[in-house]
């Protein structure tokens, strides 16, 4: 079967992996990410490369599926975990971030992914205890 994403990268990419391998600085994660695509660079086949770093055979496909889709950067990079708050924000745009999430789902504007119908009126009632935590503890800062 011939391969549906194949990774090719130019001597810029590929001296960048080689030198994210050899630093120690990088995450783990990023560092296999950064193998599995030299490796695939170098045209081995995923069960190969999956038994050289000793990982399974779907991490080599979906990394070169996100290679191939969204760049090395994507490739290379965690997507954020879902349900939590961007670290990047600072205290007061954290708070007015979660303030407009729950105006939204207290006023029945928005709704969980997924879901068929309107929130509840519990969900609503859990939404404004939330809400006035977040006011009680802005007038406390």
């Amino acid at each position: 079967m011939a391969k549906k994403y194949i990774v090719d990268l130019n001597k810029d990419e590929k001296a960048e992996l080689v030198t994210l391998t050899q630093k120690g600085r990088p995450g783990a994660r990023k560092i296999k990410r950064a193998n599995i695509l030299l490796l695939a660079n170098a045209r081995k086949p995923d069960f190969e490369v999956a038994e050289l770093l000793h990982i399974s055979w779907l991490t080599v496909l979906r990394t070169r599926h996100r290679f191939v889709e969204g760049g090395m950067d994507f490739a290379l990079n965690e997507l954020p975990l879902a349900g939590r708050l961007p670290n990047g924000l600072a205290q007061r745009q954290r708070r007015d971030w979660l303030n407009s999430s729950l105006y939204r789902a207290i006023s029945g504007k928005s709704r969980p992914r997924g879901a068929a119908e309107p929130l509840s009126d519990w969900s609503r009632c859990s939404a404004a205890i939330l809400s006035l935590t977040v006011t009680v503890e802005q007038h406390k800062n």
